[in-house]
């Protein structure tokens, strides 16, 4: 689905070692990573991510919070150190996409796996 207008597409992930959670939002243009991070529901589901903790990043580079992103750009929760790079590639885990359209008084999202 493309952006209409103003407004741009980013994926937000989550990785947990068993699974990754990948969410894509709809957002007006000049959105930050916070906005993103908090639209995508994430800080519902894990306390660990969002305005509370500033360990994500867009693309595997981290940024701070309030860095305005672009169409097409993925944020993704970052570990406060590269926990088990040491010890090989992280296991495999199944992918769970979400995608939600906004609408005034509607939130749509379906569940694919």
């Amino acid at each position: 689905m493309a952006p209409v207008d103003d407004s741009i597409m980013v994926e937000v992930v989550y990785a947990l070692p068993e699974r990754q959670l990948l969410v894509a939002v709809t957002l007006c243009a000049g959105a930050t990573v916070s906005e993103a991070v908090e639209r995508a529901g994430l800080p519902m589901l894990h306390p660990n991510i969002g305005a509370a903790n500033g360990n994500v990043g867009i693309f595997g580079k981290r940024v701070p919070l309030d860095t305005v992103l672009q169409n097409g750009d993925r944020v993704e929760n970052l570990p406060a150190a590269h926990r088990g790079s040491e010890r090989g590639a992280p296991p495999a885990r199944p992918e769970i996409k979400i995608t939600c359209q906004a609408t005034y008084r509607r939130l749509t999202c379906s569940f694919q796996r």
